[in-house]
This record gives C-alpha cells, structure tokens and sequence, in this order.
C-alpha cells in the first residue's frame, strides 16, 4: 500500500523529504544542555520538564562516563531510545526549505549572538518568527497558539524566504507583523547554569515568555507591551528596560548577569513543580486502577497517604541519579517498591516487567 507523501510545512509545494529537521535550531540547542560546556552539536545532555515523565535525550558524542554519572548503567536499548530527540522531526521540511532556513537565518543570527556580527534587521526578527512558528506548529513542549497567528507566521515565512530568493522587495512582507518582541542575553549562563528550554503562554495577555538556554524572549501578540507573565520569573524589571523590536528596528539585545537566570531558574522549577508533582500523581492513580482491575482486586479503591509517601520518596530519593530519577522505569520501580513495604505484595521485577 503506497502511502500518500507530506508536503513540506513551509512551502506546502514539495515534498518533504528531509529528516533530523530541527524545531529548534541546532545551535540554540547544544548551548542549552551541552555535557562538556562546549556548546558543540552531539554533545548535548537535554531534559524537557512537562508532564509527568521528563524526556531526556542524549548526544551521540557524550562521553560514556557522563552517561554513567548522570543516568547510571544503561543496556545498548535504552541508551538507543534516549538518542531520539524530542527537538527534532522527520519528514515535516523539503530539503531546499530547510537549507533556506538555514541559510537565511539560522547561520547569520547564530554569528550576530555569538559573535556579535551585524545582521539585517528582517533577519533578527524571522528568526525568532520561525522558532516560534515551529514549536507551535509542531507542539513543541506543547506551546499552543492560536490557529490563526500559527497560519499567518507561516505563510509570512514561506513569502520571506521567496522574497529573499528572488532578492525581491521585503517592505511589504515587514507591515503588520504578527508580534513585538524583546530579548535578552546571558552570555554563557548555561556554561555555569543549568540551562533549559521552557515557553509559558498567556492566553489573556496574548504573551508568550520563551526561553532556550542563554537567551530569553518577551513576545507580544498584542496591542500593548504588557510584562505580567515575565515578573513571575523575575525578569520583569529586566524585560521593560530591553528595547522592543517592531518592523525594521534594530533588534537590541539586552545582556544582564549570570545571577539573573540563576534566579529564573529557580522560579521556573519552584513554579512548575507543583504542576509535575499533580501529573506524577495522575499517573499512579492510573497505574494503581490497572493494576487492581487486572491483577489485584483486593487492593482498596484508592492507594493510602503511607503509600503515595513512599512513591513520591523513592522517586526523588538522593540515591539515585539525576537522569534515573525521571523515567518509566524508576516510577515503576517507585510503584513496585510502595506495594511491596505497603501492602506486602509485588508486581514488578527488577527490570520493569510486570510479573
């Protein structure tokens, strides 16, 4: 059975044929999680805090001592399953797309960050339009915008990166815009940080806060330049004194201290862990109902507070590596180890496996 081929999200004219395409530019993400602080590609150590279960993804080049210090002994499978990426797709660009992305924007606005290299003013802003658009488009930590500004960025790029070919006029793709925004940089906070990459949309306020690694944006889908959402974070203060990029300004980048993310870091988890904490509790109320119905019915209807207690103890218990603590496998073994001292019986091996 022949299976109808993709078009490319950009062009939606050729097929897209081109797979380990980033949603997030590859240099955006060896700076947030990169094991030896060398930002380098193949080196990255990532955790994507949503949900329940943190997905993590290891680099191909990540040296096997980090591996062990960080995720303890791992069997050839499971190493395998933490090299798929979460920050990458197949089959969702057209290899000429996806080389114009690169090309056009991607390349320069890496130099003009990194190495502080004058830039276009368009390119500054399709940039952060075409990260947007991507996580978006492609539910990247589930970021959901609204339908309409999700098509309109879209089609904006594709008219760009036509323009750009052709070497055409871009003013009138720079009028109305779909969003203001402002920016900030940490230079090699993730160096001495622990880098992340987090977006948190304001469905009231239109705003969207993104931040990858060094650099944190401010973004306004709105008529007004509101900062409600950012003082959460504590960057309030630091976002309204960054210069607001709109049209053909200049994009100022506003650099603040390494104390400055530290502080963010901090608020971020402190302000999401409850919400991980619920989801964790979601699933082994989950997991218990399975189990009573399949295997135990003599279990009551609902787990006792001694037993969520050790769940939750187990899970976050300083015996255990950071990249073992957010799995499958450790919250099963967290589930198997609270029914065993609990309630006297077992149903998981060692290994994972239900009995």
């Amino acid at each position: 059975m022949c299976m109808e081929s993709k078009l490319c999200a950009i062009c939606n004219s050729r097929e897209a044929n081109k797979t380990n395409s980033h949603i997030i530019p590859s240099f955006l993400v060896t700076m947030v999680g990169s094991s030896d602080k060398s930002y380098k590609r193949n080196k990255e150590i990532l955790y994507e805090i949503y949900g329940a279960i943190t997905k993590s993804y290891i680099g191909n080049e990540v040296s096997p001592d980090y591996v062990e210090n960080n995720f303890g002994e791992l069997s050839d499978e499971e190493l395998e399953d933490y090299k798929q990426t979460y920050v990458a797709r197949d089959f969702i660009f057209c290899s000429y797309c996806e080389k114009k992305l690169a090309d056009l924007l991607e390349s320069p606005y890496r130099n003009s960050l990194f190495e502080n290299r004058k830039v276009e003013t368009h390119i500054s802003y399709f940039f952060w339009l075409s990260v947007i658009w991507r996580m978006a488009k492609f539910d990247m930590l589930s970021l959901k915008l609204p339908t309409h500004i999700v098509s309109a960025m879209g089609k904006r790029l594709n008219s760009y990166i036509k323009a750009r070919v052709l070497k055409g006029d871009l003013s009138y793709i720079m009028q109305n815009l779909p969003f203001d925004y402002c920016i900030v940089y940490c230079k090699d906070y993730c160096k001495v940080g622990s880098g992340f990459i987090y977006s948190d949309y304001d469905k009231k306020e239109k705003t969207l806060l993104l931040i990858l690694g060094d650099v944190a944006v401010y973004v306004f889908f709105g008529k007004t330049n509101k900062f409600k959402l950012a003082k959460y974070y504590g960057l309030a203060n630091v976002f309204s004194q960054a210069k607001t990029y709109k049209a053909l300004m200049k994009e100022q980048v506003c650099n603040v201290e390494i104390s400055c993310f530290e502080k963010v870091s901090e608020r971020v988890v402190k302000i999401n862990q409850p919400f991980v904490i619920e989801e964790k509790k979601k699933m082994i109320l989950n997991f218990w109902k399975i189990v009573k119905e399949r295997y135990m019915q003599f279990l009551p209807n609902n787990p006792s507070e001694e037993f969520m207690s050790v769940v939750f103890n187990t899970i976050y218990s300083n015996e255990f590596k950071v990249g073992e603590k957010e799995s499958y496998k450790h919250l099963a073994y967290a589930f198997s180890k609270a029914l065993s001292l609990v309630y006297g019986v077992q149903i998981i091996k060692s290994n994972g496996e239900l009995i």
